[in-house]
């Protein structure tokens, strides 16, 4: 997509002011937990969470191209925020244009609520049958029952948007509800990450709504739902450009500094080869990735995002691999940066149904783009 003057220039405005506040936090953020207060500073005294988002909600409207400026600078500080939920995806479950809508994303990109999508019933976050969620819909009312597994953000939630099976309904039975995280009869079996990151297990047990929560149903919420998931793993990937990015660097300084039989280990040349084949996995990703988020809104999407994340998560674990290997037995201390990076670099591998996943995902189709 051919950008122009002004938007190239509020882009790399974007880019230089993300990297100035999460540089100026980066050893307090690097592989910490989530920073309530870093969330409100890049939202509510900044904008900046709010820069993919229509002006009218107070945002740049750049679109995917901030997501991905983001959620690189987030990859490189490795800095732990609900931006994919609360953002990305939460800007493709929610009509902009809807009140209602509106009302919920203008609160996460100031940083006043943290938006959290449950749309997979099973361990697998790209499968939509929510053959146990079910949403029993009256005249008065919205009856949630079932459950989620492995959804991340979760304890961070104000509210979560949920992907459930409208009970009676043959054709498209689909519907996206929306409601607050502490509604009676909501459980959670709370749980941390290898990455620093928090997830739950979620109950709906009998779990009354007004239907002012439905936010649609049919072919609609199904749609949107797979619009989410597909952004978010664009995203995903350059989160992991930024990761790999910082990895790379790392391993080069530590190479320089490094001494073996007197001399720098960086002048050995199988690690000079090693680090090259580094950098050209990172350039691999960053160009399918930069393909991937120009075909988000084209028929050909899926297989996009596809392709790129299975590219994307072999980089990661190739790059990951070969930095805690350069780096030695100390790649691995928990006091190390690098191995904060290689724990994100894994989790993301495995991200939104891994490579295998993506990999057949893209060869169910027979025609390229």
């Amino acid at each position: 997509m051919q950008q122009t003057d002004e938007q190239r220039e509020l882009l790399a405005s974007l880019r230089e002011l993300v990297e100035r506040v999460l540089g100026d936090r980066h050893e307090s953020l690097c592989g910490a937990g989530f920073s309530s207060e870093t969330w409100q500073t890049l939202g509510g005294e900044l904008g900046l969470l709010a820069a993919s988002l229509p002006e009218a909600m107070g945002g740049m409207a750049a679109g995917q191209e901030a997501d991905a400026i983001l959620m690189e600078a987030f990859g490189k500080h490795l800095v732990s925020q609900p931006y994919l939920s609360s953002v990305v995806m939460a800007a493709a479950l929610l009509d902009v244009s809807d009140d209602a809508g509106s009302q919920h994303l203008a609160a996460a990109a100031q940083g006043e609520a943290i938006l959290v999508p449950a749309l997979a019933d099973s361990p697998s976050d790209t499968q939509f049958a929510c053959v146990e969620t079910v949403a029993t819909i009256t005249d008065n009312e919205v009856l949630l029952q079932g459950s989620k597994v492995l959804v991340r953000d979760a304890p961070l939630a104000d509210r979560f948007i949920v992907l459930a099976r409208q009970d009676g309904a043959a054709d498209c039975p689909h519907v996206l509800l929306i409601l607050d995280a502490d509604v009676p009869g909501i459980s959670r079996e709370d749980f941390g990450t290898i990455d620093a990151a928090t997830g739950s297990h979620l109950r709906f047990d009998q779990v009354r709504l007004d239907r002012s929560a439905i936010v649609v149903r049919g072919s609609e919420a199904l749609e949107r739902a797979a619009l989410a998931t597909d952004s978010a793993i664009v995203a995903v990937c350059a989160e992991a450009i930024g990761v790999m990015q910082a990895m790379l660097e790392q391993t080069v300084e530590y190479a320089k500094q490094r001494v073996q039989f007197g001399q720098p280990i960086a002048g050995f040349q199988v690690l000079q080869h090693r680090m090259v084949d580094m950098s050209v996995a990172i350039e691999q990703a960053e160009s399918i990735t930069r393909l991937a988020r120009g075909k988000l809104l084209t028929p050909d999407r899926a297989k996009a995002a596809s392709a790129a994340m299975a590219l994307v998560a072999k980089a990661c674990r190739g790059v990951a691999q070969d930095a805690v290997q350069i780096h030695g037995a100390v790649g691995i201390a928990d006091e190390t940066p690098i191995s904060r990076y290689f724990r994100r670099a894994l989790a993301i591998e495995k991200q939104f149904g891994g490579k295998a996943y993506h990999l057949k995902r893209y060869m169910q189709s027979a025609d390229t783009f």
